[in-house]
């Protein structure tokens, strides 16, 4: 049971550090998922990871929750924290709470970060988060708790949409 947490704002280098750490709690979060899109649990492990490398864009930062041990137990990456200029939206990476949490406990964390990433990006200036869900579970919790809304296109079915 988990009382006291924190949330933080971390860059590229605190997650290549512990990086063996979030990679095996990603594995563990995501066995047995029903990903959207042909997803995997492969999927997030690589796409952060090669986004931590070589980011696709600047200002990407990520929101870790963190135990009293200094354990991460549960993170969204990321998260633009700098606009374009012409940028109304921006899209945000996977995210994973912990599955040694209880249910109420992932969504206490997942909610607190949830927050921060809005707060984040809304700082930056952004208008709306357009992104994909990974799993059926987690685009239904962000529909239902955090507004997350399903408009998709021809090109895209599995497009939500955050009014910020």
């Amino acid at each position: 049971m988990i009382k006291n947490y924190k949330i933080e704002v971390v860059n590229h280098n605190f997650i290549k550090k512990q990086w063996n750490e979030i990679e095996k709690i990603i594995k563990n979060a995501f066995i047995g998922s029903k990903f959207n899109d042909g997803y995997n649990i492969i999927r997030p492990i690589q796409y952060t990871w090669d986004n931590i490398h070589k980011p696709y864009r600047k200002g990407l930062k990520h929101i870790v929750a963190i135990n009293e041990q200094n354990e991460i137990i549960a993170a969204c990456f990321l998260v633009p924290t700098e606009k374009y200029e012409e940028e109304t939206s921006c899209d945000i990476g996977w995210f994973f709470t912990s599955p040694s949490l209880s249910l109420i406990q992932r969504s206490r964390v997942i909610d607190a970060i949830a927050k921060k990433v809005h707060e984040e990006v809304k700082k930056a200036g952004f208008l709306k988060i357009v992104t994909n869900m990974g799993t059926k579970k987690g685009a239904e919790y962000m529909n239902k708790k955090h507004n997350y809304i399903l408009e998709p296109t021809k090109e895209q079915e599995n497009r939500w949409v955050k009014y910020l």
